[in-house]
């Protein structure tokens, strides 16, 4: 195995109030930061080429948006390309807790074959459409996956092993979307990826900015969840008749 090498992937859409405070967070940690330019605007994208210029960082780019899941892998094959065994994904728009990075990565750095994934601490600042919709998805993933080692399945908060996280997604189907977080720890889960679940504080700032849509996005979780039950259905009926 590689030694440990770590770095940090951002997917960026329209967001530029929090990004710069946060690239600072990990540059001062001295971190390899690779941001996503998922087709934002033209003010998100200045501020992102303005980036560029004050610090060290990669910034790869997509012309059209593509989906939360598409930039986080495309920056999965542009670290495994720069020889970063693990990607510490974090959201851009201000909600994460960044005192947590080093943390993150030191259970990463002691589980190398694990993935490393957040189990949010909300505050009053969350909205109780997104808590509620948020145990749901849980509660369907530990039916779809005949377990609870998964407490959590949308925190954009979690650090992955490069490898295993590609080998996954190109031998599956996996969405590009926001199902993305949900469908690729399921995924790592069959492919026998050990989850480690982490604690992490996670806010919604007053001036922060979500692509989540409460309708597109909700019918594709739904969709995802669909999927996945009736693949475990055909696991649990091939183990039956394999007995």
């Amino acid at each position: 195995m590689e030694p440990f090498s770590a770095c940090v992937i951002i997917p960026v859409f329209n967001h530029s109030n929090h990004i710069e405070a946060t690239v600072r967070c990990i540059t001062e940690l001295n971190l390899p930061c690779i941001l996503v330019n998922d087709g934002s605007n033209q003010n998100c994208s200045s501020v992102l080429e303005n980036l560029t210029r004050s610090f060290n960082i990669h910034l790869l780019t997509h012309e059209k948006n593509q989906g939360k899941g598409a930039a986080i892998f495309t920056a999965l094959e542009f670290a495994k390309q720069q020889h970063y065994t693990h990607a510490l994904q974090i959201d851009a728009d201000g909600q994460h807790n960044l005192n947590d990075i080093n943390r993150f990565l030191d259970a990463a750095r002691q589980n190398p074959l694990a993935l490393i994934n957040g189990v949010p601490q909300y505050d009053d600042s969350v909205p109780k459409s997104r808590l509620y919709g948020r145990k749901i998805s849980t509660f369907w993933v530990r039916i779809n996956t005949l377990s609870t080692d998964i407490i959590d399945v949308l925190c954009g908060f979690r650090v992955y092993p490069v490898d295993q996280t590609l080998l996954v997604i190109h031998e599956n189907s996996i969405g590009r979307r926001m199902e993305f977080d949900l469908e690729i720890i399921v995924y790592l889960y069959r492919a026998s990826i050990r989850i480690i679940n982490l604690e992490t504080k996670v806010i919604y700032p007053a001036d922060g900015s979500s692509n989540f849509d409460m309708w597109q996005d909700n019918v594709r979780i739904s969709k995802a969840h669909t999927k996945h039950f009736f693949l475990m259905l055909g696991e649990l009926l091939k183990r039956i008749f394999n007995r």
